[in-house]
C-alpha cells in the first residue's frame, strides 16, 4: 500500500472516481458537527492523498440528496447520479426516492446544475420510487444515467421495476431517455460507455443478473 486514508467514525462512503491527473474523488455522508445532522459530502484529494477541498450538501427538513456513483470527465467536471430521498414521515425514518443526476466543478465541487425525476403515479403511500444507480461520461462530455423505476418516467410502466436509461449533454438538457421492463421486474445497477458509443448495461432481472448491449 503507497497510502491510506481513515476517514471518521459516522462516514460512509457510497462512490470514488479518479480524474486523469490521478485526483481521487469521493461522495458519501457523515454528521455535520455543526447541527448534528446527516449530510451528503463529496471530496477531493491529490495523487498524495492529501485533501484539496470538501463540500457538504446538507438536507432540508424534508428530504435529502444522496450520491451513490460519480464520474470525472477530462476537463475536471464531476457528475454524480443517485436520488433524493423524499421523507414521509415525521422522524425522517421512511423515504420515497426521486432519480437525480448532478454536475460539480472539480475546482471546489460546487453544483453546476442538477435534475430530478419523478414519474406522476402514486404508490401506498404517495410516491413511488425512481432511483438512478450508476453514471458514465463518453469522451464527448455526454452523460449516461441507468436505474430503475417503479412508475412511467421515460415509457410506460411495464413491470414492478422497470430499467431507466437516459443520455444528457453537458449542460444537462437531456438528449433522450428509455425505459423498459416485463412483469418480473428489472433494475439497472451499472452502466459503461465505449469509444464507439455502444452503450452497456449491467443489472438484475427476477432472480438473474444480466449485461446489455446498446447502440446510439
Amino acid at each position: 500500500m503507497i497510502w491510506g486514508k481513515q476517514f471518521t467514525e459516522g462516514e460512509f462512503l457510497e462512490a470514488i472516481a479518479v480524474d486523469g491527473q490521478s485526483n481521487i474523488y469521493v461522495a458519501g455522508t457523515t454528521v455535520d458537527e455543526a447541527t448534528n445532522e446527516v449530510v451528503t459530502f463529496l471530496a477531493k484529494f491529490n495523487p498524495d492523498g492529501n485533501l484539496v477541498w470538501r463540500r457538504l450538501f446538507p438536507p432540508t427538513a424534508e428530504e435529502i440528496t444522496l450520491l451513490t456513483s460519480i464520474k470525472v470527465d477530462g476537463s475536471g467536471n464531476i457528475y454524480g447520479a443517485g436520488y433524493v430521498a423524499v421523507y414521509v414521515d415525521e422522524q425522517g425514518l421512511v423515504y420515497i426516492p426521486d432519480a437525480f443526476v448532478g454536475k460539480y466543478s472539480g475546482d471546489n465541487g460546487q453544483e453546476i446544475w442538477s435534475k430530478r425525476f419523478k414519474s406522476q403515479e402514486e404508490g401506498e403511500i404517495g410516491k413511488i420510487e425512481e432511483k438512478f444507480r450508476d453514471v458514465a461520461v463518453d469522451g464527448q462530455g455526454y452523460v449516461y444515467v441507468v436505474g430503475f423505476a417503479e412508475g412511467s418516467l421515460f415509457g410506460n410502466h411495464l413491470g414492478a421495476w422497470d430499467i431507466i436509461l437516459a443520455k444528457f449533454d453537458g449542460q444537462g438538457n437531456m438528449l433522450w431517455g428509455r425505459q423498459w421492463g416485463s412483469a418480473k421486474g428489472e433494475a439497472g445497477i451499472a452502466i459503461a460507455v465505449d469509444g464507439q458509443g455502444n452503450i452497456y448495461v449491467a443489472g438484475g432481472r427476477e432472480w438473474s443478473i444480466f449485461i446489455d448491449k446498446f447502440k446510439q
